[in-house]
């Protein structure tokens, strides 16, 4: 090829339409993800003694080459890894100015990089390893500025030429985060898009180049909707794919960041990898920044990709962080987990550490060689579910062997369990475990694997199964229930037999525990000689005429009944059904200090094997915990129509009462499900189903507004609400109390029949002193007494308070201070959302209670949502949009928040996307 002369010059798709052109083959490579190393992490730290030249100045050809040779000696590349990526900065000084050569191609900072890049390529290539180049999407402001003529051009094209203008002719900026460079321009008649992109695939062919990650790709990189697609990267892509075939190139492309799933079929047609979402890096003090959302969210939008995973093209999910210990910002049990995801999903694995610096663990989780085999077979595993943080992914490999990873997200310790139906074997099959991280056997399992995990704990296993099974299987669907204090009745279904030729199940032994209680020759047995107001656990295990015996059954735990005949089953009992949300948690007051709380929207609970003696209606006492207002509760049984019960305030969320409720419970073991798909239910304690007879009467009291603040002297009401809770309505008498000197209290009526409502009105003078004072409201009818509390707020009257966020703010991960002509001081804090926070010190606040708070914002696009955290308490909102791109316009959203006496913090967010931008607050 002569030098100087481009081997492409048409266009690569044109943009009338969002199809692109027919794209070349794509060379035989990236048939497994790549292994290797990126220079971004350290970049992005501010680790100490890391950018010691200030922000992203760690990249230098000192360094790169100090990591190569770390590569070698610490044996990563004996174990598959190859790649060295030099990230942004390669082309740019100290300050971040941009170098262009004479072509208006970016060209190495000669400071950083004193020696060719070529030359440094190449001694990159002399250890073994392949090199890779960072270039930023579109034409950079200088070598546009620059008019250079294009390297090669056969039509006389120029960088400004190759640039698409708008109607006024001047050039697109690409509307990705930076919006600091040029769309190329790529209609079909001006070939200078197509040529510029091939004279810089040229110069990286060139020097050796293996690797290519092109950053800010639009749609995608915070603008998934560009309009119209000319203005984005989209034809860029194509373009680059269409120089490299031409060149015969056979590296890989990465595009960068967060691209959208909908065009997967164009970057799958032009590219080997593509970056899922945002930078993995916290741009903080360590690398990661801990457990957040950051890291945790990738569990999620990893998902939907995993389709798209094929040899030639796989997900990406950004570094891997875990080898440097307290630099990394993790838990070695967080490191494993990360390292774990990153592995089964077939992702590329490309370390961010300083390799010169990885300590033991750190190294021995990188060179697992299991694990990266398991990474590189290509075959991605899925979630079985994801409904809570307890989660299990499953893959079946193709020497038959299933690849199980155990993930408890969570923050505290849990059980997760991997059932072997997940991975459609029988749930009588028994498997060889093997533990990939510790590289050990473990005990053989059969229907199961169940591991405890710490929080953000892992365990990676691979499942070997045996033999088919022989003989009976395990009595399925046993359910058992108490009809006396002292005994148990249970029923199973007959089991399959795998015996051949066939058999047929002769008997079964019912066990107590580890004592067998009782041998039957059918599917139902009654157990005696129990005690009262105990739990039990039993199992039934099969026989067959062949004489084999099959495996116990899943225990069924059975509570028999009170003394007085009544039976009481606790929410948390392990036998129960948690789904959805729904999860156990701590109350003090309750039984034995448990609840089952979250339940409403998709958290159900639902108490199993719930005994009666005979058919019909049955009073069934709830014990529930509600700290708010009147909740309520959709209640089925065996499955049924649900009815709706309503439960009123218990004042905190450990301080139980009771409701009690008439249901049509079947002879023998029922279920009684508790959910509300609309909204939340209450907490859960027990279920007691009483012995026939009269139900005593009670009723409820509650309040439909528990708290209240006037501003000096001013009048406040309630309604008290009352309820029949069991038995008939009775007379109520009502009184109110604590009025501070200053306040008065009022009832009307005083006296109302159980299910009646009264209002409390509460007038302030101008005598009150400011404080928050607790009002109770007393009912007292036949059956006892109930009181519910209003908290009264008496706050000091007028006063605003304004907070500049650009002066009194405290900004984290990568929000930053903007100019904003339009802002009460000109500026405004912006790039809050993703790791970008914005915190505001509230100070002296007279008194605690609610209060007003004015946000002023600028948000030009759609709507936005912020994520507000008051002292610790956090809450989302929606923030209206101008939709017109202009971020210089401010509007206005008003809040109520409470705030505490004294100083208070105010901190917004949002982990999972984009935030507007905050001008001032004012309280």
């Amino acid at each position: 090829m002569t030098a100087g002369t481009l081997p492409v010059a048409q266009a690569a798709a044109s943009p009338v339409t969002a199809a692109p052109a027919p794209a070349p083959a794509v060379s035989a490579v990236a048939q497994k993800p790549y292994l290797g190393w990126s220079s971004w992490s350290l970049q992005s730290t501010s680790y100490p003694g890391v950018n010691t030249r200030g922000n992203y100045s760690w990249l230098t050809e000192a360094n790169v080459m100090a990591q190569a040779n770390a590569m070698v000696s610490t044996g990563l590349r004996d174990v598959g890894y190859q790649y060295v990526n030099m990230d942004s900065g390669w082309f740019a000084d100290w300050n971040w100015n941009f170098k262009v050569d004479a072509y208006g191609r970016p060209t190495q900072d000669t400071v950083r990089f004193p020696t060719p890049m070529g030359t440094v390529i190449s001694r990159i290539h002399a250890l073994g390893l392949k090199a890779g180049l960072y270039y930023p999407a579109g034409m950079m402001v200088g070598g546009y500025d620059a008019n250079a003529p294009v390297f090669g051009s056969t039509t006389g094209c120029t960088t400004r030429k190759a640039v698409l203008k708008d109607a006024n002719g001047n050039p697109v900026p690409i509307r990705n985060q930076w919006n600091g460079w040029y769309v190329l321009d790529f209609s079909p008649s001006n070939p200078c898009g197509q040529e510029y992109i091939s004279s810089v695939a040229q110069m990286f062919s060139d020097w050796g180049v293996d690797h290519l990650k092109i950053d800010g790709v639009t749609p995608g990189s915070t603008n998934d909707s560009p309009a119209p697609l000319a203005h984005s990267s989209y034809y860029e892509v194509a373009a680059w794919r269409t120089a490299f075939a031409a060149l015969h190139w056979q590296g890989e492309i990465q595009l960068s960041y967060s691209l959208p799933i909908s065009y997967a079929e164009h970057w799958k047609a032009n590219a080997e990898s593509v970056r899922i979402d945002n930078d993995v890096e916290c741009y903080c003090g360590t690398l990661v920044g801990g457990w957040s959302g950051s890291l945790t969210q990738r569990w999620r939008t990893v998902v939907p990709w995993l389709q798209h995973a094929r040899p030639g093209f796989w997900p990406n999910l950004d570094s891997l962080d875990v080898g440097n210990g307290a630099m990394d910002g993790l838990t070695d049990i967080e490191r494993q987990s990360y390292m774990t995801l990153w592995s089964i999903v077939s992702a590329p694995l490309y370390i961010g550490d300083d390799l010169t610096r990885l300590d033991s663990y750190g190294l021995s989780l990188l060179k697992n060689t299991e694990v990266i085999a398991q990474n590189q077979s290509g075959l991605p595993a899925r979630p079985v579910n994801q409904d809570t943080g307890r989660q299990v992914w499953t893959v079946r490999n193709a020497d038959g062997t299933y690849t199980v990873a155990l993930f408890n997200l969570d923050g505290s310790a849990a059980d997760v369990t991997a059932d072997w139906s997940d991975l459609g074997l029988p749930a009588t099959q028994r498997a060889a475990v093997r533990d990939m991280w510790s590289r050990t056997d473990l005990a053989p399992a059969t229907g199961r694997f169940t591991a405890n995990l710490p929080a953000h704990g892992s365990r990676l296993i691979r499942i070997n199964p045996g033999p088919p099974p022989v003989g009976p299987e395990a009595p399925g669907n046993v359910r058992g229930y108490a009809p006396s204090p002292t005994s148990v009745t249970l029923s199973w279904t007959e089991p399959k037999d795998n015996t051949v030729p066939p058999s047929s199940v002769t008997s079964y032994d019912v066990y107590r525990g580890t004592v067998r209680a009782a041998t039957v020759a059918g599917t139902t047995a009654t157990i005696t000689g129990l005690s009262a107001a105990t739990a039990y656990t039993f199992t039934v295990v099969a026989h067959d005429a062949a004489g084999h015996t099959g495996p116990p059954s899943n225990p069924v735990s059975v509570t028999t009944l009170n003394a007085d005949g009544s039976a009481t089953y606790k929410a948390d009992d392990p036998g129960n059904t948690l789904a959805g949300g729904a999860k156990v948690q701590a109350c003090t007051g309750c039984t034995d200090g448990n609840v089952v709380g979250y339940l409403g929207g998709g958290g159900t609970l639902t108490f199993n094997n719930v005994g009666a003696v005979a058919p019909g209606a049955h009073q069934i006492r709830v014990v529930y915990v509600n700290g708010e207002a009147a909740r309520t509760a959709d209640v089925s049984v065996n499955g049924g129509t649900p009815a709706t019960a309503t439960f009123p305030g218990t004042g905190d969320w450990n301080t139980p009462r009771t409701l009690t409720l008439t249901a049509n419970l079947a002879a023998g073991a029922n279920t009684v499900r508790f959910a509300n798909p609309g909204g939340w239910a209450p907490d859960i304690d027990s279920i007691t189903v009483l012995p026939s007879g009269p139900v005593p009467g009670d009723f409820a009291l509650t309040l439909a507004t528990a708290s209240g603040s006037t501003p000096g002297a001013g009048t406040l009401s309630t309604t008290v609400v009352t309820q029949t809770t069991a038995g008939s309505p009775q007379n109520i008498a009502l009184t109110a109390s604590g009025a501070p000197p200053g306040v008065t209290l009022a009832l009307n009526p005083t006296t109302v029949t159980s299910g009646g409502n009264a209002t409390l009105t509460i007038t302030v003078t101008a005598a009150a002193a400011a404080g928050t004072y607790p009002v109770t409201v007393t009912g007292a009818g036949a059956s006892g007494s109930h009181a519910a509390t209003y908290s009264l707020t008496v706050a000091p009257s007028g006063g605003t308070t304004t907070y500049q966020a650009s002066e009194a703010g405290i900004l984290a991960g990568g929000a930053v201070v903007q100019t904003c002509p339009a802002c009460s001081n000109g500026r405004k804090v912006g790039y809050i959302g993703y790791d970008g926070t914005l915190t505001i010190p509230v100070d002296s606040v007279p008194i605690s209670g609610n209060y007003t708070l004015r946000i002023a914002y600028v948000n030009g696009g759609s709507g936005r949502s912020a994520t507000i955290t008051v002292n610790g308490t956090a809450t989302s909102r929606s923030f209206g949009g101008t939709n017109d791109d202009n971020w210089n316009v401010v509007q206005t959203l008003t809040v109520t928040v409470a705030l505490a006496a004294g100083g208070n913090t105010i901190r917004f967010g949002n982990p999972n996307g984009w935030a507007p931008d905050i001008a001032t607050i004012t309280v």
